[in-house]
């Protein structure tokens, strides 16, 4: 299992959906994904967390 991290920006909520759309596939195959607006997440950590492209 996979922690994912799915930050977005929106003006009119349609990249929100979007962004909840692909976290609940994600979860859907059993990791764990949170989408999150860019400007609500204040100082989100990332700490130990390894990225991988």
């Amino acid at each position: 299992m996979s922690r994912i991290y799915i930050p977005y920006g929106t003006t009119e909520g349609q990249t929100a959906r979007i962004a909840e759309f692909i976290a609940d596939v994600f979860q859907a195959h059993g990791h764990d994904a949170t989408a999150a607006d860019i400007k609500d997440a204040g100082d989100a950590s990332l700490t130990g967390t390894t990225l991988s492209w």
